[in-house]
């Protein structure tokens, strides 16, 4: 997902996009996605510094070493980063 920054309104925008599981590699070899990754937020600019606000899903299987069953894993994480220009951090 690339997001024209030059384009963007003072107001700011809202964006998202849907990941097919095969695009994203996982560190972990006994977990595979099993939901389309997906990301929504918002874009904005104040002066200098963009902040990108959103959330990412997805759903996973994840082999557990105790029981070893494949337990099904909700995956919610917010994100809110803040992006200045070198010359002003």
């Amino acid at each position: 997902m690339r997001i024209e920054l030059d384009k963007l309104e003072k107001t700011g925008d809202r964006f998202a996009h849907v990941y097919e599981p095969e695009e994203i590699v996982l560190d972990e070899e006994h977990a595979r996605l099993t939901k389309q990754p997906e990301v929504t937020g918002r874009v904005s600019r104040s002066g200098h510094e963009v902040s990108l606000r959103g959330k990412i899903s997805a759903s996973a299987e994840v082999d557990c070493d105790r029981c070893l069953k494949t337990v099904a894993v909700a995956v919610e994480a917010a994100c809110d980063v803040p992006y200045v220009p070198v010359e002003d951090y």
